[in-house]
């Protein structure tokens, strides 16, 4: 009972009390959108993933960062492991005013493995990823 008081005590006090760094502009409130899914085919081993991700560097508009991704994955029978094959498109932008552009297409390979016991779960995630971009506006 201490134990997780103490973890949830801390976890509240670095989310109201300290000052993130991660801005450019500090004054200016940024945003991050997130949709994740997945879903498996009736009856077998396969499956789709993927993810939308959209940051700005205020509220809406200044485009920070657009990720589409999706994957095609692989969870073998009476096993707590994945595999996924997927694609990535990247498009990022540059603070203020600027309209350049870089886009960057991924290939990942995903290996995610987790074991549950009773107290604790485990996770593990291994990634490779081949990047192909073009050459940068910025």
């Amino acid at each position: 009972m201490k134990k997780g008081l103490i973890i949830w005590s801390i976890l509240i006090y670095n989310l109201c009390f300290l000052k993130g760094y991660s801005q450019v502009n500090e004054d200016k409130t940024g945003a991050w959108y997130m949709y994740f899914w997945n879903t498996n085919i009736k009856q077998s081993s396969f499956g789709f993933q993927g993810d939308i991700q959209y940051r700005n560097w205020n509220i809406i508009g200044d485009l920070e960062q657009l990720l589409l991704r999706g994957g095609f994955t692989f969870n073998p029978s009476k096993s707590d492991v994945k595999f996924t094959l997927g694609y990535a498109n990247v498009t990022s932008g540059e603070y203020g005013d600027s309209k350049d552009i870089n886009i960057e297409n991924r290939i990942s390979r995903n290996f995610n493995s987790s074991n549950d016991r009773k107290t604790v779960l485990f996770n593990a995630q291994i990634q490779v990823r081949t990047k192909i971009c073009r050459k940068p506006k910025f």
